[in-house]
């Protein structure tokens, strides 16, 4: 009865310090204490931002571990320095009550009561199929017990101490002088899950612990409580994964794959002013956004109302400077990345959104000179789009590759839809033959699986253990407690549903995955350059070949799955632009003529052609028709047969009917797939 009078008073005490105390001096208290919180705070914080990828460290863990020591001292530092050097009045730091027995049932007590509900939230979001991150950073590497044991102590004994003083004695006492208690409670236990590095899921476990914790200290005032429940909780934590983490050191960084990718996409002839890229990255940073999101960039000019036509060209002019970048970097050589200077996992040198929005504006003005009659600029801005998609092509990663694709595949329908809405001169159709004709004979391989071989070798070295001879497994830190993959596994392309495959990637080993890798792209080496009509005449297919070399490697798998996919992508590209060429020598056929070819061989009689290009799903000339005044142009895509015509569909799942390149489809599908 006496402490609870006692502790009344203090809050009345409190209060009327409170009621006293000017706004501005209030305010003062909490800049300061602001700062003692980010100064605290930005060692470890920078640490985790820089180091740690998802929820491993590699090769800086010493360092991580001298920053959060850092961090504790800086904390230390801050709740001496606020009392001793500033003029805010002194808050107790009580750490036994007056009642032993109290302190003893909260010593008990408050450990149960988190560890209860700590279980409770568990379930709940296992049973939603949220994960919930605890905010420690598993460290990669042997890195030696001595190491192992810093981290324990620090995590057991150190931590709770240092944050129980800095949080709910600190902050919290610093809170309730400049607002109420309720207000301390509340801001304290946010901040103190804001600033943990730990998943919004996670970060609600630590804001519920952090307002139990402070309702204790607020009802209570002892800390020793408090640090006995912290001190638990997180030496159930350690003990759980202390074998994990052990098992964590055998995951060995050993080898840098950058160097050698580097040294594979180098140009032979390679000089710094020859490279593209630099002008690519300046043309991006120097771009304009454009005004509306509803801007008709995809629609035909003399379709566009007044306003929004308007705007279109204000928008392209004032990106003059980004396309002068732009035009300069597509007539490099070449676009050279320098790998070993960059992450691994960095999957572009350029950003997609600015890349895309810089082909757009190209592309745009390429359809508003050809609505205008200056088929010479409209030719020029077609085929520097095309080059730029052509700056991707192998040798280079399979994800630059398949951008490039994409580069490629909407500059070839722009020009054919401006070959349908306008009315070309034969010297805009004769120049794009031209100027396809001469990309051409710079293309060589269509597509390249080669350095996807390093990437994989990179993701085994990062995801399995190494005993020191080359063997290991998924270290089992990457399941939870159910055995279902966690989320490092679950973008790899593991299922957290299907049993059977859950068991294959647990069971999966280090060097026969390794082995397996290399077979696979070996197998994949010998069919660089064959076109799909030949792989189809041998009774073979991308995907079956990855098939029986894997043998069942759920891990192998897994990431080549968009292999066959990639591979056709290529190859309906070269399709769509050998179509385009011979699209342009019919057209200009028919200004000559004033009709349309019987058959395709009358347009080389007429030299309008040297040869015919070829479809790379039959290895022979498109199929053509005239039909009435106009004609059909399409290859026989990915089933090989003959549909009559009947458009394939665009799903990629989905491998029926004919690609049509003529007549000309909408446009506007590609709002939808992008």
């Amino acid at each position: 009865m006496d402490e609870t009078n006692r502790l009344r008073k203090d809050c009345k005490i409190n209060e009327s310090h409170q009621d006293d105390r000017p706004s501005g001096r209030k305010w003062q208290i909490l800049v300061l204490l602001s700062l003692s919180i980010l100064i605290s705070y930005a060692p470890i914080t920078y640490g985790y931002l820089t180091f740690v990828e998802g929820d491993f460290i590699e090769n800086n863990i010493i360092l991580l571990e001298l920053l959060r020591l850092l961090s504790i001292i800086l904390m230390i530092a801050s709740v001496i320095g606020m009392w001793r050097f500033t003029s805010i009045p002194h808050i107790p730091m009580q750490w036994l009550g007056e009642k032993k027995s109290s302190t003893i049932l909260g010593v008990i007590a408050l450990p149960i009561i988190l560890l209860t509900i700590n279980s409770i939230l568990l379930h709940i979001c296992n049973r939603l199929g949220i994960y919930v991150s605890d905010g420690v950073a598993r460290s990669t590497g042997p890195h030696g017990i001595a190491l192992l044991l810093v981290q324990t102590l620090s995590l057991v004994l150190v931590i709770p101490i240092v944050e129980e003083i800095f949080w709910r004695g600190y902050v919290q006492g610093v809170l309730q002088r400049a607002c109420n208690q309720p207000i301390a409670v509340l801001v304290q236990a946010f901040l103190f899950a804001l600033i943990h590095m730990a998943g919004i899921a996670g970060r609600f476990h630590i804001f519920v612990f952090g307002l139990i914790l402070g309702l204790w200290r607020c009802r209570k005032r002892t800390l020793v409580p408090l640090i006995v429940a912290h001190v638990v909780l997180n030496s159930l934590f350690v003990a759980r994964f202390f074998c994990n983490y052990f098992e964590m050191q055998m995951v060995r960084i050993t080898h840098d794959y950058r160097t050698p990718l580097e040294n594979l996409c180098r140009p032979v002839d390679y000089l710094p002013e020859k490279n593209a890229l630099p002008y690519y990255v300046r043309a991006i940073e120097s771009l304009v956004e454009p005004p509306d999101e509803g801007i008709g960039v995809m629609m035909w000019p003399d379709d566009l109302p007044d306003e929004e036509a308007v705007l279109l060209r204000s928008w392209i002019s004032a990106n003059n400077r980004a396309i002068a970048e732009f035009e300069i970097g597509s007539q490099k050589p070449y676009c050279f990345r320098e790998y070993s200077k960059e992450s691994i996992r960095k999957r572009y040198a350029l950003p997609i959104e600015g890349s895309v929005l810089m082909h757009i504006i190209m592309l745009s003005r390429a359809q508003i000179n050809a609505a205008q009659g200056d088929f010479q600029a409209s030719v020029s801005d077609i085929l520097t789009c095309y080059r730029f998609g052509q700056h991707f092509a192998a040798p280079k990663t399979l994800d630059e590759q398949a951008m490039g694709f994409g580069v490629k595949d909407q500059t070839l329908r722009f020009a054919f839809s401006i070959l349908e809405k306008s009315e070309p001169s034969d010297i805009f159709l004769t120049e794009l033959q031209r100027g396809l004709k001469e990309v051409s004979e710079k293309e060589k391989i269509p597509i390249e699986f080669t350095l996807e071989r390093l990437f994989f070798h990179d993701l085994i070295q990062r995801n399995f253990t190494n005993d020191g001879t080359g063997n290991g497994r998924i270290p089992r830190a990457f399941f939870d407690d159910r055995g279902k993959p966690g989320p490092e596994l679950q973008p790899l392309g593991c299922s957290d549903t299907d049993k059977d495959q859950i068991m294959r990637w647990w069971n999966l080993d280090r060097r026969q995955t390794a082995l397996i890798t290399d077979n696979v792209f070996l197998r994949l080496s010998y069919i660089k350059n064959s076109t799909p009509a030949q792989l189809h005449h041998k009774g073979m297919s991308v995907q079956e070949i990855i098939q029986k070399s894997a043998r069942g490697n759920v891990f192998v798998l897994a990431f080549t799955k968009n292999f066959e996919n990639h591979y056709h992508y290529a190859y309906r590209v070269i399709a769509q632009k050998n179509a385009l060429i011979v699209t342009a020598a019919i057209m200009r056929y028919r200004l000559a003529q004033g009709d349309l070819p019987d058959e395709l061989e009358q347009l080389i009689r007429a030299g309008y052609l040297d040869s015919l290009p070829l479809d790379p799903y039959s290895d022979a000339p498109f199929v053509y028709r005239k039909v009435g005044l106009d004609f059909l142009l399409y290859s026989l895509g990915r089933d090989f047969d003959d549909d009559g015509g009947i458009r394939s569909s665009r799903s990629e799942n989905i491998v029926g009917g004919d690609d049509v390149f003529w007549p000309v489809d909408d446009l506007f599908w590609y709002l939808e797939d992008n």
